[in-house]
């Protein structure tokens, strides 16, 4: 589960848990990128794991290069208080669109902390009918092929992984994937890793010796 709705003291509590649980031991620091000569902060960074809040992303005066920029520095991002769109505030409309256009297209895995359902985020509006395919994406993105999908692919980057991003990926398979499903992909995974070299054949067998 990557999607929790309404914003209460339940699901802040299932969001924050699943954020300490992904990032495990990994220090939380401040991180800063560059964006056309621009500084870009993050303020929760852990590895390839971002914590957002709606307002640093969707009011603050971000563009598709900030999330493109997002998107290549971490494969989880997470993003809290994400209100119903008011459909008057159509550049806060037009920023959050553009966010989960990026996120989607660079098969990035998003956990959202929000006050609705996707088909209840926008209701009417100039905005509503290309908020169409926002609401389409973001069912996608939870559901469970589209998640499986994500984690292989960045399984094929074993190569250039040392054992912390491929820790991360184990771990990711673990709390997001239905355990059937996660079976079967860490099988996927333990083959990749065997044909990439030795770094990447030792963890195989640690794909293979994760448990629940």
């Amino acid at each position: 589960r990557v999607y929790f709705y309404p914003i209460n003291e339940i699901n802040k509590k299932i969001y924050d848990e699943a954020w300490q649980k992904l990032k495990g031991s990994i220090e939380v620091i401040n991180k800063t990128l560059k964006v056309k000569g621009r500084d870009l902060n993050i303020t929760h960074s852990a590895g390839k794991y971002a914590k957002f809040t709606y307002d640093e992303l969707c009011i603050k005066p971000l563009g598709v290069g900030d999330y493109l920029e997002i998107s290549k520095n971490f494969n989880v991002i997470f993003i809290s208080d994400i209100p119903k769109m008011d459909i008057k505030k159509r550049n806060e409309i037009k920023r959050f669109i553009n966010l989960v256009d990026t996120f989607y297209e660079a098969r990035r895995i998003l956990f959202i902390l929000t006050e609705a359902s996707p088909k209840d985020l926008l209701v009417g509006g100039k905005d509503a009918k290309i908020f169409q395919r926002t609401v389409s994406r973001l069912e996608e993105m939870q559901s469970a092929d589209y998640l499986n999908n994500s984690i292989l692919e960045y399984s094929k980057m074993a190569m250039s992984m040392n054992y912390s991003v491929l820790f991360i990926i184990f771990n990711a398979i673990i709390h997001i994937s239905p355990k059937e499903d996660a079976m079967k992909l860490l099988q996927q995974i333990r083959k990749i890793l065997t044909l990439t070299g030795p770094l990447a054949r030792e963890s195989a067998s640690i794909a293979g010796s994760v448990a629940w």
